[in-house]
């Protein structure tokens, strides 16, 4: 799929690069209307309703390639929106030919088959499509956009040498760069660990979609396209990802996007942590 997407995104880019001084000047002075409508309007697109999307962060700076961010996007099928429900990586699941485990230990076994079968069988819900996506790859995106804008509410410091993880962040309003957004999204060395993680994951979601919706942000489609395509690996086709992105865009801008992680805590067995996940709170949530 990667291969199609990256041919598909080259063939866009050209097209693009044709259409450019056009799209500028009419996104300029239609500037109250969304840059991406300009876009998005002249892409082939395919209304995905009622499905399930399981998205993994994949962090392939490690020695063992683990799924850092697993988050699973519900569509609803009449009323345009968007439910957003995270799984702690480091929650306990039982999983095929491993027993219990930690859930991003289902990647580094066996791979996204075994992941998206896995994360089906505990949260009680079909997996329609996937969406893989390389982390270190994604700092290029954020650097495309000319970096984002973000209120970091602690000062974020940690060094680990062996895993070439260096995170030095200080508390307040600030712009990040690839980079640094990059330390931002790893960050789980608290009192709150992975929790902590994902709130910070969901609200730079927040706020690279501001981004995204800017005029400015015309200037950097051809390049966003590019770095999009080396970076994601999916079994949705490009039409069904342009609806996908209309989907996201209306229920962003009318604020019907619903957030939540799975509820329970911090639990030792046999020597090690894991987040153990509060079943009939956790069935709530799903429904919600």
């Amino acid at each position: 799929m990667r291969s199609k997407w990256r041919k598909r995104s080259g063939i866009v880019a050209s097209v693009l690069g044709v259409y450019f001084v056009s799209f500028f000047f009419i996104g300029y002075i239609l500037s109250h209307i969304a840059v991406l409508d300009i876009f998005l309007s002249m892409m082939p697109s395919d209304r995905l309703k009622g499905v399930n999307i399981l998205a993994i962060g994949v962090d392939d700076t490690t020695y063992v390639k683990r799924s850092d961010a697993i988050i699973i996007f519900h569509l609803d099928p009449g009323l345009n929106r968007i439910g957003v429900f995270s799984v702690p990586r480091d929650t306990r699941v039982q999983a095929d030919g491993l027993g219990y485990t930690k859930i991003n230990h289902t990647y580094a076994h066996g791979g996204v088959g075994l992941l998206r079968e896995t994360v089906s069988d505990f949260i009680g819900v079909p997996i329609d499509y996937y969406m893989k996506l390389n982390l270190q790859g994604f700092s290029s995106i954020v650097d495309t956009l000319g970096g984002v804008e973000v209120t970091i509410q602690k000062d974020l410091n940690y060094t680990d040498q062996a895993a070439g993880l260096y995170i030095q962040l200080n508390k307040g309003k600030q712009r990040l760069n690839g980079d640094q957004a990059m330390q931002y999204l790893r960050f789980r060395q608290d009192s709150e660990g992975d929790i902590g993680r994902i709130r910070r994951q969901q609200y730079f979601m927040q706020q690279i979609a501001k981004q995204m919706t800017r005029p400015s942000t015309i200037l950097t489609i051809p390049s966003l396209i590019s770095d999009i395509g080396d970076i994601i690996d999916t079994d949705l086709s490009f039409s069904e990802l342009m609806g996908l992105v209309l989907q996201f865009k209306k229920a962003y801008l009318n604020g019907v996007i619903t957030k939540g992680t799975v509820p329970g805590g911090i639990a030792l067995i046999n020597g090690a942590s894991y987040w153990k996940a509060d079943i009939p709170k956790m069935d709530e949530k799903v429904s919600e």
